[in-house]
């Protein structure tokens, strides 16, 4: 496991930020210590919290997000196959002369 550090923290605002989300520490009394603005793709943390308490945070926020995303591409997926259907080929038995 990670030590939480300064220099880790850094690393996972990085994260959050290569994927296009700002990072802003603010004063409030976040539930979680944190607030996530999807809409806005803004990540608040309660500055006031512990390094411990703010890179938990993050890395939750982190985990949220990469299993929103892997179930958002399984979404795609269904509705792409419901959208384009594979050609189901249906057999029609034929009657041959002989049996008349």
């Amino acid at each position: 496991m990670a030590k939480f550090t300064p220099q880790y923290l850094k690393k996972l605002e990085e994260h959050l930020q290569e994927n296009g989300y700002d990072v802003r520490y603010e004063k409030g009394n976040f539930k979680n210590g944190y607030c996530l603005l999807e809409s806005k793709k803004l990540v608040m943390v309660n500055k006031f919290s512990a390094m411990e308490t703010r890179c938990s945070a993050l890395l939750e926020i982190i985990n949220l997000l990469e299993s929103q995303q892997l179930l958002s591409n399984k979404r795609q997926e269904l509705f792409a196959a419901m959208e384009n259907p594979e050609p189901q080929v249906v057999t029609i038995p034929h009657s041959s002369e002989s049996e008349h």
